[in-house]
């Protein structure tokens, strides 16, 4: 029997998601998750409790640095951690005021953690007992509560990026990207979800606002941007022995096999490394020209629509993924977009009919639990063995790679499908309404 949504549920939704949030909140808050999740501490006092929700207070007191006129991109003296700011100088500018400590500090991060439970709870279909336990375990996966006990920022931008999901306006959902991408950088390429559907001139012209609008953003925050470049080797993730399964990247595999070459002293580690690059980046390019050169049916994403809710957020969350994968080291909590993808591999039950969505589907199911077993046994039972850490960061970079590796050809499959409505739009002279 097939899964109904009916508004009567909306009930026993708020309820379980009230009753994950309770106590996913009470495990964050007194540290009963820091056998799987790792804290930020404080560097000067490391025999003190860690701060929860460090991320998070990381940005309002880099705000309150800020407004005393330190030079937080360069000396960030505020955190604890002494970790740079490393965002968009709009956010600077958020109104702080001291009597509202408790607002900033902990009631927004505890918000944060309600809403990824009522978005599991609401957005993820459940026809079975299983599917209830698929939601807890992805709730108490080391990817999401490492996000939510950080109280890490990725969060709130992927809930505004279900906010342009949901709406149809084109300036309204162009202005969210425009603010996103004033927060933090990437985000911009959002504003590609613009060609998927058929343009006319008065709607390029509009893009190209937009487009002018972030680049002047960009402009604005040149010198940060400059020195964040410089010092991305500080801020950004780049020993894969260190940071181990807490890595999400393309680089994963190859700085694994440097690592190894290195520790077990044969070959040359950065031919090493190059070998497993190219040839990790031959599979992709084969995948881009299998679906743009070799792949002639066009059908295949008949059920792909734009304007609807779940196709929106896969490309969006696809989008971000991809961009965030190839082009930069990143930690774990950014995987949080995953859960983006599950409402449209879900939709029409196609995670039962189309073998593809099928796979995809499951292997994020085992990327958010599987891993995270994995990785409670590795510090748990094995801390000290460098077998099983290798073993778990190739296992996480191989599922990661075969996984992007199927986003990456329905992602193409959709953008070859805008390509070509606007194609021979422009063929037939719509777009500069000759026609």
């Amino acid at each position: 029997m097939k899964f109904v949504f009916m508004k009567k549920n909306i009930i026993f939704i708020f309820f379980l998601s009230l009753l994950m949030f309770l106590f996913g909140s009470y495990l964050i808050y007194n540290g009963h998750i820091y056998f799987y999740i790792n804290p930020i501490r404080d560097h000067s006092d490391p025999l003190k409790a860690a701060a929860v929700f460090s991320d998070w207070k990381w940005l309002i007191n880099s705000i309150k640095c800020f407004n005393l006129g330190e030079d937080i991109f360069f000396n960030n003296y505020c955190d604890i951690g002494k970790r740079p700011y490393i965002y968009g100088s709009s956010l600077l500018y958020f109104p702080f005021k001291e009597k509202f400590i408790s607002l900033y500090f902990y009631i927004i991060p505890f918000s944060l953690i309600f809403l990824v439970s009522f978005f599991l709870n609401y957005f993820i279909k459940k026809r079975n007992f299983y599917d209830y336990l698929i939601v807890l375990f992805i709730f108490f996966s080391t990817p999401v509560m490492l996000g939510l006990e950080r109280g890490n920022f990725e969060i709130v931008i992927f809930f505004l990026i279900i906010v342009i999901s949901l709406l149809k306006n084109f300036f309204v959902t162009n202005s969210l990207i425009l603010l996103l991408s004033s927060f933090k950088y990437y985000p911009a390429i959002l504003l590609a979800i613009n060609f998927i559907p058929k343009i006319n001139l008065k709607y390029l012209i509009s893009i190209l606002f937009f487009a002018t609008a972030i680049l002047i953003v960009f402009y604005i925050d040149i010198h940060e941007i400059t020195r964040l470049i410089e010092r991305k080797n500080i801020i950004l993730p780049n020993n894969v022995e260190r940071v181990g399964m807490y890595l999400f990247s393309f680089y994963v595999l190859p700085e694994l096999v440097k690592s190894t070459m290195l520790e077990l002293n044969i070959f040359n580690e950065n031919v090493g490394y190059n070998i497993c690059l190219y040839l990790s980046l031959l599979i992709f390019l084969y995948a881009f020209l299998k679906i743009f050169i070799f792949h002639k049916n066009h059908e295949k994403l008949q059920n792909f629509k734009i304007d609807k809710f779940e196709d929106r957020l896969f490309f969006l969350c696809s989008l971000v993924l991809i961009t965030i994968y190839f082009f930069m080291m990143n930690y774990i909590y950014k995987e949080i977009f995953f859960l983006g993808l599950i409402p449209y591999l879900q939709k029409n039950d196609f995670y039962i009919n189309n073998k593809r969505f099928k796979i995809i589907y499951y292997l994020i199911i085992c990327k958010f639990i599987l891993l995270t077993i994995l990785w409670i046994i590795q510090t748990t039972l094995f801390s000290t063995s460098i077998y099983i850490k290798g073993f778990n960061i190739m296992s996480k970079g191989i599922l990661d790679f075969i996984l992007m590796y199927f986003i990456f050809i329905e992602f193409l499959k959709i953008i070859k499908k805008g390509l070509l409505i606007n194609y021979n739009a422009i063929k037939k002279g719509e777009l500069f309404g000759l026609k």
